[in-house]
């Protein structure tokens, strides 16, 4: 009888709808400025191993930053600014996020 059962909450009109999650707004950050950085390191024609290389990590780590999966620390900022031939302050102007 279970295909039967009434849904009191859909008859009294009292259920409620999920609503759909947002990122935070540090996760929204992380993806906008892993966009910048794809965008800078290909407008320079660099690969992903050669960035990983100078900053001293993995391609697969750069590719986490790259998707906004990590965040990248703040002991990384210059030296990645160096790589991609920005200011340091590139990280922290407006973004998409």
């Amino acid at each position: 009888m279970a295909g039967n059962q009434i849904d009191l909450e859909d008859l009294l009109g009292t259920k409620r709808t999920a609503m759909p999650r947002q990122e935070p707004e540090r996760i929204r950050w992380d993806k906008a400025l892993g966009k910048r950085i794809r965008h800078r390191r290909t407008q320079l024609g660099l690969s992903m191993d050669r960035v990983a290389e100078a900053v001293g990590c993995s391609y697969q780590q750069v590719q986490k930053y790259e998707l906004g999966r990590n965040a990248i620390k703040a002991a990384l900022v210059p030296v990645l600014a160096e790589t991609l031939a920005v200011p340091v302050t590139w990280f922290f102007e407006s973004s998409d996020a």
